[in-house]
């Protein structure tokens, strides 16, 4: 039984991580083209409580003292009922504490005892103790989405052209650059930048076709669902460490291979230009103070300039716009509290 219980967590775990809600969402897989994740958790609730559907699950990250995800709590609905929750330990690789019965509480009333606000999180102390933490006493990097031209960007370099010679021009040879008015305009969904980088390293690794707007929305709300996407204010927001995994495990179950990936915070310039010389796809992210307020942007890297006086433009797609706004940051001077780096080890073609 407990095997069981085990093999389903796994399959679950390398495909979602999440604080939030969710109905009847269907997840690709190799083996059958369609994972549903009610199915798996119904399985796991029918060794304990017999053939009842579960229309409901909760994932909650719980992040230890360095910040980083431990464990995921997984609460367990069917038709407005609680059966309770697991406890899945990520270094372990077990469930580490579970209650599968009806009218159970979930993790957060049973551990915590009240809500979570947008802008808190779970950790597990030094005492193995779970507490509430506002993001401000964290050094989580949720990436808000910018939605306004500002500093962070310019958006042609005329000036710099009419200066400067150019001397070398680098870009990768499949260039995807989805943005924020196509995605409400024409999919009809929420913007998160994350998201939108995420979804164009996809795109530029032909996992899908980029051309059909059907296939691009079932791409972008599975991505949605497995970054945990969350309101902050007045944008939607990710995790800065799962758009690595994201990619690399979405590749697995529509390509058929996953991406690997190299993540660095604070990257330097060459950490950028040394994806772009190998063919690879990379995404930037940047946190930043916006009227004096803490928030970011994520990005993909498509390519980079080279001038005569020295400066090297990272080229990017903005995440804004419908389709193929191109931006360009002299990373260099980049206007930042802290950037964020993840660089995928595969060419792209």
């Amino acid at each position: 039984m407990i095997k069981k219980i085990f093999s389903i967590l796994v399959a679950i775990m390398v495909m979602v991580s999440m604080t939030c809600y969710m109905d009847n969402i269907t997840y690709a897989s190799e083996e059958s083209g369609i994972y549903n994740i009610e199915n798996a958790i119904g399985d796991i609730v029918k060794e304990f409580y017999g053939d009842i559907e579960v229309d409901k699950i909760a994932i909650n990250d719980i992040y230890d003292c360095d910040d980083k995800i431990c464990e995921f709590a997984i609460d367990i609905f069917s038709d407005g009922v609680s059966y309770g929750y697991l406890i899945y330990n990520i270094d372990l690789g077990v469930i580490s504490n579970f209650i599968i019965e009806k009218n159970a509480k979930g993790f957060i009333e049973t551990y915590i005892g009240k809500g979570i606000a947008e802008n808190q999180v779970i950790r597990k102390n030094s005492m193995m103790e779970y507490e509430i933490v506002d993001l401000c006493n964290t050094s989580i990097v949720y990436l808000a989405s910018r939605t306004e031209f500002d500093d962070l960007f310019v958006f042609n370099l005329d000036d710099v052209f009419e200066k400067n010679n150019l001397i070398k021009k680098k870009s990768l040879p499949n260039q995807i650059c989805f943005g924020q008015t196509y995605i409400e305009n024409t999919l009809k969904d929420k913007y998160c930048c994350a998201a939108v980088a995420i979804l164009n390293v996809l795109g530029q690794y032909d996992r899908f076709d980029v051309k059909n707007d059907a296939v691009v929305g079932n791409y972008y709300s599975c991505i949605w669902s497995l970054g945990g996407v969350k309101k902050l204010n007045v944008s939607y927001v990710m995790n800065q460490q799962k758009m690595g995994w994201i990619v690399r495990d979405m590749s697995r179950w529509y390509g058929g291979k996953e991406i690997q990936y190299r993540e660095e915070k604070n990257p330097k310039l060459s950490f950028f230009k040394e994806a772009i010389d190998k063919k690879y796809a990379s995404i930037l992210g940047v946190t930043t103070k916006d009227s004096g307020t803490i928030t970011g942007h994520a990005v993909s890297v498509i390519g980079y300039l080279e001038f005569s006086n020295g400066e090297c433009y990272l080229e990017v797609a903005s995440g804004w716009g419908n389709k193929y706004l191109k931006g360009y940051i002299l990373y260099d001077e980049i206007n930042a509290i802290s950037t964020y780096g993840v660089m995928f080890l595969q060419k792209c073609k």
